[in-house]
Parts: structure tokens; C-alpha cells; sequence
């Protein structure tokens, strides 16, 4: 794993653990948590679904994280991620941690397409997480120094949904 990787996974869990934020969230985990998603009829079909990490809200939701590193530069791993993540009806918010603008606004523009598509094929706007990205310089090469970026999202991860 990249030191950039790890670095935003440690800032996660400093973000989720800090005391202003433990009436909002439940636990936080760093890279075991897998969610099922489950065919609807065939509870044994499964496809298995591991983001960089997961906070537990207060309301059960699950709020997940994928941080983009090399996988940026691959579209078809951002269109995995989402589609997993919408599959799944506990996720309710993902955030894509992106090291570039640009690399935000491919993620952006990913989601709005696989979003319209799902709403053209009548998936409601309430059955689908909502989709954040924050840019986090590779420059900053602590987690100390990562966790001020997450109070720029602070409100959009604690609002109720």
C-alpha cells in the first residue's frame, strides 16, 4: 500500500474518533469491512464489496470511502466502486479521496453518467448514496495534517439523510 493510502485511511479514522464527531458516528474501520451485496431473490449469490473505509453512522448507514491513488487513472475501477456501493442499500454516502482536481472532477462526471443512466431506468434520487470527492495534495504527508481536508465535508458526512 502507498504511503498516501495509508495516510488518508489513518486521517479517516482520526476524523471519525475525534470527540465532536462521536455523536454522529458509531465506529470507523480501516480496510476489513466487507459489504454484501446480495441478489435479490438468491440470498446466495453475493458480490463482495471492500472500500478503503467504512464509518458507521449513528443511523446504521455506512458512509465509505475509496481512496485514489493509481487507480485514478482508471475509470473502470471508479465505475466498479460506485456500482458496488449502489448497489448496496446500506451505503449511503461514498467519498472518493483524490489527490488532483482532476482526478475529482472524472469522478464527478463518472458518477452524474451511472447516476442519469440509473434515474432514466427508474431508480429514485433517495435509493442511491450520495456521491462526494475530496482532494486531499499528495504533499501532505501526514494524517495529521490530512484531517483538516475532512472538516471541509464535515457537514455533508453528519447531516442526517
Amino acid at each position: 500500500m502507498r504511503r498516501y493510502h495509508k495516510h488518508v485511511q489513518q486521517a479517516i479514522k482520526l476524523f471519525a474518533e475525534r470527540s465532536d464527531n462521536k455523536k454522529y458516528f458509531l465506529s470507523v474501520t480501516i480496510g476489513s469491512t466487507i459489504i454484501h451485496v446480495h441478489h435479490p431473490t438468491n440470498r446466495r449469490l453475493v458480490l463482495e464489496y471492500k472500500p478503503d473505509a467504512t464509518i458507521i453512522s449513528n443511523n446504521r448507514s455506512k458512509i465509505v470511502f475509496q481512496v485514489l491513488d493509481a487507480q485514478a487513472r482508471k475509470n473502470r475501477e471508479i465505475e466498479a466502486d460506485m456500482i458496488r456501493a449502489f448497489l448496496s442499500p446500506e451505503v449511503s454516502i461514498m467519498v472518493f479521496v483524490t489527490e488532483s482536481p482532476a482526478y475529482a472532477e472524472k469522478v464527478d462526471g463518472i458518477s452524474r453518467i451511472i447516476s442519469e443512466n440509473l434515474h432514466s431506468y427508474g431508480v429514485k434520487d433517495q435509493s442511491l448514496p450520495i456521491t462526494l470527492s475530496l482532494v486531499i495534495p499528495k504533499s501532505i504527508r501526514s494524517a495529521n495534517g490530512m484531517l483538516r481536508y475532512f472538516s471541509t465535508i464535515r457537514g455533508k458526512l453528519t447531516t442526517p439523510l
